[in-house]
């Protein structure tokens, strides 16, 4: 792995106020692993990217991107290791310290606008035409980000994820299915012809303005739903309602006093919201437990 993406990848875990430990739990692999990455010794495989993307809250993209003026290293780098690998593999000094390490040959090479790296059945492309690319062979798993938004191919770490979050896997693509299909519609044109609407045989130009409140609440709510997801929802959708009263109260009524006095809600409810969410997320894993408990004692009974 590049040393830029190595010192990126340990940059992310530290502002998401992770430990290696807390990190490699999380992800279900060693710490060890953790650090080889952060050291630019090995690199994530495809689950692993997908996964830390998720967490960190950001886009492959963002992960693996190296600017153009270190490019030129990078490439060096990958020819370095595949040449080590080679050697490993012939019986070289370092054959014994890492038996097999020439299994997988590693390259790396410029494609239209980016840069791609494979190694064995996985694939890696990145170019600002096409986006992000990732493919991982022997699992049949296939992930791309591109400018229409996100497809996943195969269950994968993706599937994982949504399935961690309390959900069933096999709902995994029915739920992306959905999320695609709401934010697909052009609901922005529906607020448009809903405001000209109103200007035009109601003369309400001014108040129509609100309308378009409701376009960002029209697509956080489909998010909700995809991912059935209550807290995220409202955390984000309550501002919205307090800042859109307020406007209608200081520029409708006229009486921004003491209507300002709401904002003040928002961190009670942010917080209220999140304490609640857990609690309940705790009880829900309590009571999994529970059942497990059940199910192995019922199944020695037999």
């Amino acid at each position: 792995m590049n040393v830029e993406i190595a010192e990126r990848l340990a940059a992310r875990r530290k502002q998401a106020g992770l430990s290696q430990e807390a990190l490699a739990e999380r992800l279900g692999v060693s710490r060890q692993a953790v650090s080889k990455w952060e050291r630019s010794e090995s690199s994530p495989d495809t689950d692993n990217l997908i996964a830390l993307a998720q967490l960190y809250g950001v886009s492959l993209d963002e992960l693996l991107y190296v600017d153009d003026s270190i490019a030129d290293d990078v490439a060096f780098e990958a020819e370095d290791r595949a040449a080590g690998r080679d050697a490993g593999a012939a019986g070289g000094p370092d054959a014994d310290a890492a038996p097999g390490a020439g299994a997988s040959k590693g390259t790396a090479r410029f494609v239209p606008g980016g840069f791609c790296v494979e190694d064995g059945e996985e694939r890696v492309t990145v170019s600002w035409r096409e986006g992000v690319h990732v493919v991982d062979g022997a699992k049949g798993e296939e992930v791309h980000v591109g400018w229409d938004g996100v497809h996943v191919r195969g269950q994968g770490a993706a599937a994982h994820a949504f399935a961690h979050e309390g959900h069933d896997p096999f709902d995994w693509h029915e739920a992306q299915g959905f999320r695609q299909m709401w934010l697909r519609f052009p609901f922005w044109l529906v607020a448009i012809l809903a405001y000209l609407l109103l200007g035009v045989f109601l003369d309400a130009w001014g108040p129509g303005l609100f309308v378009f409140f409701l376009v960002p609440v029209y697509y956080v709510t489909g998010v909700a739903i995809a991912e059935r997801r209550l807290a995220p929802a409202v955390c984000a959708l309550y501002p919205l309602g307090v800042t859109a009263w307020f406007f209608w109260m200081a520029f409708m009524e006229g009486a921004w006093h003491p209507a300002w006095a709401i904002f003040l809600t928002i961190p009670i409810v942010e917080c209220l919201t999140v304490y609640l969410s857990r609690g309940w997320q705790k009880r829900r894993r309590a009571r999994e437990q529970a059942d497990d408990v059940i199910d192995v004692e019922g199944a020695s009974g037999d």
